[in-house]
């Protein structure tokens, strides 16, 4: 007998549910789904926003063609409005539903609701960060420190609503351990970030530390590549050969496009760097010795070639035998 009533315990239970979640989404129907959840303009106006960055909210750190960072990250927005509100013991005793419940998704994608007005949402941003250097230069490049710094107090979050406070958060070095992978991928990676409030404006500020191994790494490889260039030069330059002068001119301009080539390169990942690193004044050094190589030796061709210089060194000689 207990068993027989047993499944239809179980199935009253599971219809009284589903009648309090329809109770509750039609009652939540009495409002416009287009409308956040406020009272009205008033409302809105004097509504507080408290925003929430947590770091494995974090997706990436990039950099674009323009060499500016940007930053792609949840941002957790919550607020509380009398405006949808409901008692749990009314409608079977659901403490929070999702957003997804009652606004369209694709206009106002709410995270939660919870029963005493209390809302979430956390939508994906892209903040560009503007960054500024730490000391006072880049001696310990690549693996230079970055301070970087934007201003979160304009999300555009929902009609008329503007007073934003952030809770001033830090996060240290130790809680993005698991974004090396994710970060390094950009060249950089996050040391710290915190959030400043002062006076009307939160600020996100991070602390970014170029990836010094994959600097080294992109630069060691062409670098050796020209060095072993220049040595091959010097063994033309040391070994008699009859065409030698045509090896050495070929020899000397694969130097100087390579080098060109490199620095072209490496340039751009330089815009925050007041002063150039050893190994780029290396490369520059070496361009200007090879371009002086290749016009000596295009002069020194072209003089060879000319019917006057021969008969300038042929008058040479004649006065030498006769002295």
């Amino acid at each position: 007998m207990a068993l027989l009533i047993a499944p239809r315990i179980a199935r009253a239970a599971n219809d009284n549910k589903y009648s309090s979640e329809a109770k509750l989404r039609k009652y939540l129907t009495l409002f416009d789904p287009y409308v956040p959840p406020v009272d009205s303009v008033s409302d809105s106006a004097k509504l507080v926003v408290n925003i929430t960055i947590k770091p494995q909210d974090i997706f990436g750190l990039s950099m674009d063609e323009h060499q500016d960072l940007w930053m792609d990250l949840l941002l957790c927005l919550s607020w509380n409005s009398s405006a949808y509100t409901w008692e749990p013991a009314d409608f079977g005793n659901p403490f929070q539903i999702s957003g997804k419940a009652h606004w369209l998704t694709w206009l106002v994608p709410f995270n939660r609701l919870q029963w005493n007005g209390l809302t979430e949402w956390c939508p994906q941003v892209r903040f560009m960060l503007q960054c500024k250097r730490l000391g006072s230069g880049f001696d310990a490049f690549p693996a230079d420190e970055l301070k970087c710094e934007t201003d979160i107090s304009n999300v555009d979050t929902f009609y008329g609503v503007e007073p934003i406070t952030a809770g001033n958060v830090t996060y240290s070095r130790k809680d993005f351990r698991r974004m090396g992978d994710l970060f390094g991928k950009s060249g950089f990676y996050l040391e710290y970030m915190q959030t400043e409030t002062t006076g009307e404006h939160n600020r996100l500020v991070v602390g970014v530390r170029r990836s010094a191994s994959q600097w080294l790494f992109q630069m060691t490889v062409p670098v050796v590549m020209v060095s072993l260039l220049c040595l091959i030069n010097l063994w033309l330059e040391a070994t008699p050969q009859k065409h030698r002068d045509s090896s050495r001119l070929t020899t000397t301009l694969a130097l100087i496009i390579i080098a060109l080539v490199q620095i072209q390169m490496y340039s751009p990942s330089l815009s925050h760097c007041s002063r150039l690193p050893f190994i780029l004044l290396v490369l520059a050094h070496l361009v200007c010795g090879q371009l002086v190589f290749f016009a000596s030796y295009i002069l020194i061709i072209r003089i060879d070639s000319c019917e006057k210089t021969r008969f300038l060194y042929q008058r040479a000689q004649q006065v030498g035998d006769v002295m």
